[in-house]
């Protein structure tokens, strides 16, 4: 997989917490960004989905009993 350098500054409290956790996991600091940014992305594009959908007027909206009842829960 190729890969582009991107430079970016973060708050130090970020940077720490970073830190941190590739010590305790013993994982390189930029595959600890990377997942994240990874699972951000992820995460943005159901958002994205899920606000089209809702926007969506031929779309019905069903509650969360409605879901249940659906699935025979």
């Amino acid at each position: 997989m190729g890969a582009e350098a991107l430079e970016i500054k973060i708050p130090v409290d970020l940077e720490r917490r970073i830190e941190e956790i590739s010590t305790e996991i013993g994982v390189d600091r930029e595959e600890i960004v990377i997942e994240a940014l990874r699972e951000f992305l992820e995460e943005y594009k159901d958002y994205e989905e899920a606000y089209r959908r809702y926007k969506d007027l031929n779309d019905k909206l069903i509650t969360a009993r409605e879901l249940r009842d659906s699935l025979g829960l």
